[in-house]
């Protein structure tokens, strides 16, 4: 068991290397029953496993002591079947011949791969841009605080007279509209978002009928209060868009 601990070891050792080097390749790292697993092995069994989990396996003992103990058996089977000339069966050549056909044919693909240049497409990003600017524009947004005054329980002069209060006291004391939504606003998402509406341009995401959020749409850039139908509103938050400028 002493043994087998060092020359976990040592195997951790070498694989934690970025490579092996090549006068070490051969070294033996363990012998039984007359076959011997070299540091090469060990590296060509290693490459099976996924990069992103190497360095979990080297790290288990149990997974280290394992492969070894497969290496070696495959070894000694490999080596009994060549003494009974298994290896000149038909099916048995053609099995090797296969399985040498898909080793090289990964060897060589892996070669290519290495082998291929980024193209620097700075150029025909810039003429993409150039061409269709539009493409690369912010859209316009605007968020909006607004205070909604039902017509279910009251008539519609009513509810626009109360509109038009809430209005006369958002402009006496700005600060204030928070709380007159929470005491005039009949919106049921009030006591969530206080009033707030994120994007009110774009009635689909702000859940608004499209006439109402193209009266909110008109508050843009004005910062000021008004009241609309039943409902009074402010901007809070408003911009053009804006153009993304190539760099490349």
């Amino acid at each position: 068991m002493s043994h087998m601990r060092s020359t976990c070891f040592l195997l951790v050792l070498g694989i934690s290397t970025a490579s092996f080097a090549q006068t070490a390749a051969d070294d033996v790292v363990i012998t039984r029953g007359g076959v011997s697993v070299t540091l090469q092995d060990v590296d060509t069994y290693v490459t099976r496993v996924p990069k992103e989990q190497r360095e979990r396996f080297i790290d288990s003992p149990s997974r280290i002591r394992d492969m070894l103990n497969n290496l070696l058996l495959t070894k000694q089977l490999a080596a009994q079947a060549r003494e009974k000339h298994l290896d000149q069966r038909p099916d048995v050549a053609s099995q090797l011949r296969a399985e040498q056909d898909d080793v090289m044919a990964r060897a060589r693909m892996n070669d290519y791969m290495s082998s291929l240049q980024t193209p620097d497409l700075g150029e025909l990003a810039r003429e993409q841009y150039l061409a269709h600017k539009e493409l690369y524009r912010t859209p316009a947004r605007v968020d909006v605080s607004h205070l909604l005054v039902s017509v279910e329980k009251r008539s519609d002069d009513e509810a626009r007279a109360l509109a038009e209060k809430a209005r006369a006291e958002a402009l006496a004391d700005p600060k204030a509209f928070e709380a007159l939504v929470e005491k005039y606003s009949d919106d049921t998402s009030k006591a969530s978002n206080h009033g707030q509406i994120k994007d009110a341009t774009d009635y689909r995401t702000a859940m608004l009928v499209p006439t109402c959020a193209v009266a909110l749409a008109a508050l843009a850039m004005t910062r000021t209060f008004r009241s609309f139908g039943a409902d009074a509103a402010r901007s809070t938050r408003a911009g053009d868009g804006a153009m993304t400028v190539f760099d490349a």
